[in-house]
């Protein structure tokens, strides 16, 4: 895994509300293999395909539910870069690899630095 700065170039910026909302990632994210113009573009632009993408999303529901909580606060919550990422996932669904055993495999390895979670039950 790396972190979105170090793979962007850019640092996290607008009081952490830019960091994932960047060609790099978007276009790495829509970047289509059977495409011929994506190639030449991506190399253009120096754009590297992104087959996976791990996201942790903002805890909205968690944070919108304590009490005293300012407006400013909670729209401060509303994560716009993680949902963004999952809906561009979602467009290269014909280029997923479509065998869950190396989902799980991912998730094994994944959950063994995450703090003794086991994301293996979580890849479907």
């Amino acid at each position: 895994m790396r972190d979105v700065s170090d793979f962007t170039g850019w640092p996290e910026m607008l009081g952490g509300r830019v960091k994932t909302l960047h060609p790099k990632v978007h276009g790495g994210l829509l970047y289509r293999r059977k495409h011929k113009e994506d190639h030449a573009q991506a190399a253009e632009h120096g754009i590297s395909p992104i087959d996976l993408v791990v996201v942790n999303l903002y805890p909205f529901e968690a944070t919108a539910s304590k009490s005293g909580l300012t407006a400013e606060e909670l729209i401060e919550n509303i994560d716009i870069g993680g949902p963004t990422m999952f809906a561009l996932g979602g467009k290269k669904f014909r280029e997923r690899d479509g065998d869950h055993r190396s989902h799980r495999l991912f998730a094994r390895s994944a959950g063994a630095g995450s703090g003794g979670r086991d994301f293996a039950g979580d890849a479907r």
